[in-house]
């Protein structure tokens, strides 16, 4: 513990022992040492009695506690010799009287002397000083201070010192002063910072004391304000923070490790980062050498480098390899000799980042350049690489395979596979990649070292190289797949012919014509069953064949191996076939036998041996069932012709003769009427009823049948209305019990139906009115609009339909069990409806009867 300056003076004590001087020497009594360090360490003021021997003085000491320390303030309580060292000495020899040289003259130099020393302090330029009543009132100020704030002195003296011109600009600045000067009246030293005003907006930063001034009584007397300007010290000191934070922020952020060594190599600093190599704190890596961080090789090679860098005295940068736990680490270190401020070398600086991740990257980028330089070499499609300049920098071996050029020939030189003709072609889908990014897939025309036309599909896309921006070109000869596109285009023409073909030996015909173009086989044949079905024989042969077949007709007996090949009705290939295998003077050499079912065999033969291809297999094959196909369509075809003959004999024997011969009996029974009793009337009536529904069923009869000889069904725009309505009044007319109402009027619109509409209605009307047992025969009639169709309820008061037999009483026949009629009627209704994309529903009616409804879609446009 030590005394501050300001606590000694002339109170007895040599000012050359005070500063810095230790409590036990200054103050030789126990009680003295004990009052300071109690007033130190409580804060408490404390006093004590000292006694000076060299004077025989007696001093009551008291101690004030301060920020920096304490002071201490001797008040003498005796008389006191003056200490000689503050006295001039008198003139020596026995002239003192003579001279008149007394204690007074002695007393009064001393004061001019110390009255110097306190103007020179007081009038110095760079010190503010000020002297203050202990009230706080302004006694007197140096020019300094007034020049300061530019104040007349007879405006700040007696003044308030707190409200003067330099505290007063600031409440809580007032409020500071007046608590130092209280705090230094009752004899504390106070020290101080503090802002004031300064000019252009800025401020000014003084440091100072307020110090007491006591009497021989030991009480404040006066205040001595002092004050330096410290702004530029404070500026240069916040300068020198900020550049120290900034610094520490760079240090203790950057992705490298920083660090200080002592030439002993000892740590003397360390960042976090380069601590954290260790899995340690900055602060357990300070103090240990790299012999306890490192293993030993790694240490040792440290070493070396640490003392090659601070002997040769210049900066070193190495890439270097260390190991930490049995972990390799790879570092580029940059070290630099450590100097005091001698210049002499004292350690060591080092900034080194841990490249571990990065080699490792860069080995695996090298092993994936490796990768995909085989990749591209082995790659089975041409990849090539262009410049900006559109000049090749990569050519691998498929494209030296493909296009002819080795890489040797073409690198650094113009795309050679583009030709001339095309060449604007190419610019413009190389400027699409610059706007696009990316093409894929776009079918283009190159050409080959010896001239030949390559069809190939090209994708490219951009590459940012070390060279700058490439493009990357991945091209695929296409000229296999083109020639199967058209081979596929003509077996799809080839097909159409086919179905165009009126019989099964034009069809066998088309099917070798077909497969001469596909396949580009010479003798192709079609072999088909004989009528006896004992073997196959030649149907069709391609022109090529024909020089070379036999006179007679050429037949493979059942049994042999072309019929064996038939009855297995598998593909069968045979690229090896030997002449002599099928007959002499047949010189084929391959051939792909296609089974055609039941209808024969198809042979696409070549006159040399080939290697056939899977594609021509799938045109063959597929060549094969598309004949099946047409042949049994042929057949198809045939039966329905036949059918249709034979239903339109029995349609114009239904519409011509049993009608005529019905029409005629009924005619000969209504005749009968006026002639027959009441007895015969009820069986007159009976026959008459009968006969009426059998011309009916005549009638439906004959529009089934037009339904079914109908080739196309075709659907025109039918006026519902108008339909609706005629079948309305026919069944009104034909049965004067029939009674119908209409609810609301008929959509005027057209529905999409034939002319055979009619009959829809007029069916639904007449089975209401034939099962139907009540005198008055009631008939509802609705018809609604919506969006896409129309629904027409047809509603009677009759027997109504068992449930069970609502989902089968329009299909073929169905009939009811008292019904004379064969049920033909409803399966015409469903029939026609089917053909119109309409439906049937039937729905009990309440409260008896069925409700029919018919959903028939809108005609798409028509007029009323």
């Amino acid at each position: 513990m030590f005394v501050r300056e300001q606590g000694v003076g002339g109170r007895g004590c040599r000012r050359d022992r005070s500063p810095g001087t230790p409590l036990g020497e200054l103050f030789l009594t126990p009680a003295g040492v004990e009052a300071v360090r109690t007033a130190a360490e409580t804060g408490q003021p404390q006093t004590f009695q000292w006694h000076r021997e060299e004077t025989a003085t007696e001093y009551t000491a008291r101690v004030h506690p301060g920020p920096d320390g304490v002071s201490v303030v001797f008040t003498p309580t005796s008389a006191a010799v003056p200490d000689e060292s503050d006295v001039e000495p008198a003139p020596s020899g026995d002239g003192n009287a003579e001279h008149g040289y007394t204690e007074t003259d002695r007393t009064k130099q001393r004061l001019e002397r110390n009255q110097r020393r306190f103007e020179a302090v007081l009038n110095d330029p760079q010190l503010l000083v000020g002297i203050v009543e202990p009230d706080g009132t302004t006694d007197h100020v140096n020019e300094a201070a007034l020049a300061r704030v530019d104040a007349d002195r007879e405006a700040v003296e007696g003044e308030p010192f707190p409200e003067t011109p330099w505290w007063n600009h600031d409440e809580d600045l007032v409020e500071d002063v007046t608590e130092w000067l209280d705090r230094a009246a009752e004899g504390e030293y106070v020290e101080f910072d503090a802002v004031h005003p300064g000019q252009d907006d800025g401020e000014v930063v003084v440091t100072g004391t307020v110090r007491p001034v006591v009497d021989d009584t030991g009480e404040v007397e006066s205040l001595i304000v002092s004050a330096r300007d410290i702004t530029e010290r404070r500026s240069r000191e916040v300068q020198l923070e900020e550049a120290e934070q900034r610094l520490d922020a760079i240090v203790q952020n950057t992705s490298e490790a920083i660090f200080i060594k002592e030439a002993t190599g000892e740590y003397r600093f360390i960042n976090e980062v380069g601590a954290d190599v260790f899995g340690l704190e900055p602060e357990a890596v300070v103090g240990k050498t790299d012999e306890e961080l490192f293993e030993a090789p790694s240490a040792a090679a440290i070493r070396r480098d640490d003392s090659a860098v601070m002997a040769a005295g210049t900066p070193s940068t190495m890439e270097v390899v260390r190991y930490v736990d049995g972990e390799k680490h790879v570092f580029i270190d940059n070290k630099f000799p450590y100097r005091d401020e001698t210049g002499e070398v004292v350690g060591l600086m080092g900034v080194s980042r841990d490249i571990t991740e990065r080699k490792d990257r860069e080995q695996e980028l090298e092993a994936t350049k490796n990768t995909l330089a085989a990749v591209v070499e082995s790659a089975p499609n041409p990849i090539v690489m262009l410049d900006s300049d559109h000049r090749v920098t990569l050519w691998n071996e498929s494209a030296t395979q493909v296009f002819g050029w080795t890489a040797d020939a073409v690198v650094g030189e113009p795309a050679p596979f583009v030709p001339e003709q095309r060449r604007p072609q190419f610019e413009r889908i190389l400027d699409s990649v610059d706007e696009q990014g990316t093409i894929h897939s776009t079918e283009t025309v190159c050409r080959a070292n010896d001239g030949d036309r390559i069809d190939v599909s090209l994708s490219l896309t951009t590459v940012e190289t070390s060279e700058g921006t490439e493009y990357l070109a991945i091209l695929e000869d296409i000229r296999e797949r083109k020639s199967y596109q058209r081979a596929i285009e003509a077996l799809h023409d080839a097909t159409r012919d086919l179905i165009d073909a009126d019989s099964r030996r034009e069809a066998a015909e088309r099917t070798v014509d077909a497969a001469n173009e596909l396949l580009g086989f010479e003798a192709p044949t079609v072999w088909v069953p004989t009528e006896s079905h004992d073997g196959l024989e030649l149907a069709a042969h391609s022109d090529t064949l024909a020089p070379h077949l036999p006179d007679d007709p050429v037949t493979h007996d059942r049994g042999d191996w072309l019929w064996e090949l038939y009855e297995q009705e598998e593909i069968e290939i045979l690229d090896t076939l030997q002449r002599d295998e099928i007959a002499p003077n047949r010189p084929l050499g391959s051939a792909i036998f296609v089974p055609l079912g039941s209808y024969g065999i198809l042979s696409c033969a070549a006159l040399e041996q080939r290697t056939i291809t899977d594609d021509q297999r799938y045109l063959a094959e597929t060549l094969g069932q598309n004949a099946t196909t047409v042949l049994q369509s042929l057949d198809r075809k045939a039966t329905l012709k036949d059918q249709r003959n034979d239903l339109e004999m029995l349609d114009q024997m239904v519409r011509h003769d049993i009608r005529n011969d019905l029409q005629a009996v009924f005619g000969y029974a209504d005749a009968l009427k006026p002639r027959v009793d009441e007895g015969t009337q009820e069986t007159l009536d009976r026959i008459l009823a009968n006969t009426e529904s059998a011309v009916e069923l005549t009638r439906s009869a004959r529009e089934l049948a037009e339904v079914m000889l109908q080739d196309d069904a075709t659907a025109d725009p039918i006026p519902l209305r108008r339909t609706l309505r005629g079948q309305l009044d026919n069944v009104q007319r034909a049965h004067s019990n029939v009674e119908v109402s209409i609810e609301e009027s008929i959509p005027g619109i057209h529905v999409r139906a034939n002319e055979m509409l009619p009959s829809v209605f007029r069916n639904l009307l007449t089975n209401a009115v034939q099962h139907n047992d009540k005198e008055t025969v009631e008939i509802d009639v609705a018809a609604t609009e919506r969006s896409d169709s129309v629904v027409v309820e047809v509603a009677d008061n009759g027997t109504g339909i068992d449930e069970t037999r609502k989902d089968t009483i329009t299909d073929e026949g169905e009939t009811g069990l008292d019904s004379t009629g064969t049920g033909i009627g409803l399966y015409l209704v469903q029939t026609l409806l089917d053909t119109y994309g309409g439906d049937l529903r039937i729905d009990d009616n309440e409260p008896e009867g069925s409700v029919f409804t018919v959903e028939l879609p809108k005609a798409e446009s028509a007029t009323p």
